[in-house]
């Protein structure tokens, strides 16, 4: 084989071969950017679920004390009606409607709790 035909070979070898391994090398970049990204996204949700994760128990924590403080309330409400009435007679319904409205209240926080 001459010089000239080896070398139009060698040349014609690398012209097909030159966009193979560009296509390789491309796609090795891709491969390594997509993973890299996907490193990004899982610090980043290892982040938002720890942010939740103490936003969620300060919630909970706040939610906790306000229902004790609802609970507090109700029965002071309760002994103030009676202290209000020793004879027997019944708290006015205004009193007694005040006092529902408190017990209602801390009912639905109680059970929003317990879903928590």
């Amino acid at each position: 084989m001459s010089d000239a035909i080896a070398v139009a070979l060698i040349v014609g070898a690398m012209g097909a071969l030159g966009p193979l391994v560009l296509g390789f090398l491309v796609s090795r970049q891709h491969e390594r950017e997509r993973h890299e990204d996907w490193a990004r996204q899982d610090e980043l949700t290892g982040r938002l679920d720890q942010i939740h994760g103490l936003v969620n128990s300060g919630l909970t924590r706040q939610m906790e004390e306000a229902y004790q403080a609802l609970c507090q309330q109700a029965l002071l409400m309760r002994q103030m009606a009676l202290w209000e009435h020793p004879d027997g007679h019944e708290p006015s319904p205004e009193a007694l409607r005040a006092i529902e409205v408190i017990e209602a209240k801390a009912s639905d926080l109680r059970s929003r709790l317990n879903c928590r």
